[in-house]
C-alpha cells in the first residue's frame, strides 16, 4: 500500500463537527470555539503519555472531545493514495503553544456525524513519549532496550520499515528507509519480511509513529 500525503470526556457541548464549519476547506478553529465550561483534567505524566488507544484525551475510535483541554485544532482535508486510487480524509492538528503536537486522521466518513470520530494518530513532537520513554528521534537502540521483545519488519507492497512490541498493540514506530545499509533494500518473500538490527546503520531513529487502535 503506497500512501503519498499531497495536504471519556464529558460532552458537555455539542460535537466539534457542530462547533466548527462542515466545509472541507482548509479552517482553523480556535481554543474558545472548542473548549467547553471548563478543561478537561488530565494527570501532567498522563498529558503526552502514548498508550494502546491513543495520547491524553484523544483515543482511537472516539471521536475529537469537545473539551480540548487547553489544545488548538486545526481541520483539513488531505489526499492520500491507495493502490493506485486517489481519496481524500479528514484531518485534524492538535497543537499547544504553538507546537503540532499530534495529527488525527479520519479515514472514512460513514455519515456527517462521524467525521470527527478518530481513526489513526500520528505523534508529531518529540515529548509525547511511551511509560518507557520512547518516541520521536530515540533510537533503534533505546527501543530494544526498552522492549526486548521487539520486532522489525519490512512490507514492500507500502515501502515501510516498522519496529513495534508486543507491549503496545496498535502502535507501530516507523524507521526510515535510508538507514537501512543494503541499499538495494531487503530480500523479501512475503508482505512482511522480518529484518535484524543489525541490518540498519547506527543511530538510526524512529521518524514516525502511528497510532491506530
Amino acid at each position: 500500500m503506497a500512501i503519498k500525503i499531497t495536504a471519556m470526556v464529558l460532552s458537555l457541548f455539542f460535537l466539534t463537527a457542530d462547533i466548527c464549519s462542515q466545509t472541507l476547506e482548509m479552517e482553523t478553529c480556535s481554543n474558545e470555539e472548542y473548549q467547553a465550561l471548563e478543561n478537561v483534567s488530565i494527570p501532567p505524566e498522563q498529558k503526552y503519555l502514548i498508550k494502546e488507544n491513543g495520547v491524553d484525551i484523544f483515543l482511537v475510535g472516539q471521536r475529537i472531545p469537545a473539551q480540548t483541554g487547553g489544545y488548538v485544532i486545526t481541520k483539513s482535508v488531505e489526499t492520500i493514495t491507495e493502490e493506485g486510487e486517489d481519496f481524500e480524509i479528514l484531518v485534524h492538528t492538535v497543537s499547544e503553544n504553538g507546537q503540532e503536537i499530534l495529527k488525527i486522521e479520519r479515514l472514512f466518513m460513514e455519515a456527517d456525524n462521524d467525521a470527527d470520530r478518530i481513526d489513526n494518530i500520528f505523534i508529531l513532537s518529540d515529548k509525547v513519549k511511551t511509560a518507557e520513554g520512547i518516541g520521536l528521534n530515540s533510537t533503534l537502540d533505546e527501543f530494544i532496550a526498552a522492549y526486548p521483545d521487539f520486532k522489525i519488519w519490512f512490507s514492500y507492497i507500502s515501502g515501510i520499515y516498522v519496529i513495534e512490541t508486543t507491549k503496545l498493540e496498535g502502535i507501530q514506530f516507523f524507521l526510515d528507509g535510508s538507514d537501512f545499509i543494503d541499499k538495494s533494500g531487503p530480500v523479501f518473500e512475503s508482505d512482511m519480511t522480518i529484518l535484524k538490527p543489525s541490518e540498519f546503520r547506527k543511530g538510526t531513529k524512529i521518524r514516525r509513529i502511528r497510532i491506530w487502535g
